[in-house]
């Protein structure tokens, strides 16, 4: 989601967030927030219908044995092991890319990004096998969660500050930035807007960073397609040694 957003009142938000009877409940600048399902429909879209699928003791995930699930979505089952439970490296490029989108877009927050957590692994569990997800409660919880723990990063910030406005929480012209990256995560810490360069240093180094982001890239696509041949060697020379057993 793109557009302004205004980090002071955002921070207040999360800050005074508590939720009451299944509600989201706030309080910004001497205004009363209250986000219920209408509201989440109104401005996201989202009904409040489906399943639980985010949580583990739900009804959907209670009898869900996890790691083999994460198991069968390995390029290579064989080679999982305890000490990598369910890192993305490995996993075929289908639930590589959903496991990701949940981790930037859907639910960002985290500081290891190359993990997945229970939760992804129940929702991407859900996503591949069509069973409807209660996305409201989904971000609702993740938003709670991020309150609770009096987390740096907080989410949804553009969605927060169209919420406000709707319900015309303050002096919302007063400090505002523009977020262009959908599912972007703000830091509490970090007072950075989006930087442009001026100086010819300034240009230098932005052309340095963009040259080693190319060449991770290039290094990760050389890496899977190197994993990928010797996963390919490996499942010839498994036929090859069962043809010659028979």
């Amino acid at each position: 989601m793109k557009g302004d957003w205004f980090p002071n009142l955002v921070k207040v938000f999360y800050h005074n967030l508590k939720i009451v009877n299944g509600d989201i409940w706030s309080r910004v600048k001497g205004v009363n927030i209250h986000i219920d399902n209408d509201v989440w429909f109104q401005v996201v879209g989202l009904k409040a219908e489906g399943q639980f699928s985010h949580l583990p003791n739900s009804e959907t995930n209670c009898w869900l044995k996890k790691k083999d699930v994460y198991k069968n979505w390995l390029r290579s089952p064989r080679r999982y092991t305890r000490e990598r439970l369910y890192m993305y490296e490995g996993l075929k490029m289908e639930e590589r890319k959903t496991a990701h989108l949940l981790a930037w877009v859907i639910l960002p927050r985290r500081m290891m990004q190359d993990v997945m957590t229970t939760e992804d692994i129940c929702l991407l569990h859900a996503i591949k096998n069509d069973i409807p997800t209660n996305w409201v409660e989904v971000l609702k919880d993740h938003m709670a969660d991020a309150a609770l723990s009096n987390s740096h990063y907080l989410s949804y910030v553009v969605l927060i500050s169209k919420l406000l406005i709707l319900q015309e929480a303050g002096a919302l012209k007063k400090k505002k930035s523009y977020c262009i990256v959908s599912g972007s995560t703000y830091a509490m810490n970090d007072d950075r807007r989006s930087f442009v360069p001026e100086t010819n240093f300034e240009r230098y180094v932005v052309d340095q960073f963009r040259c080693l982001n190319e060449k991770v890239d290039q290094w990760e696509r050389k890496y899977d397609e190197a994993q990928q041949r010797r996963e390919d060697n490996t499942s010839d020379e498994d036929t090859m040694k069962t043809s010659n057993s028979e």
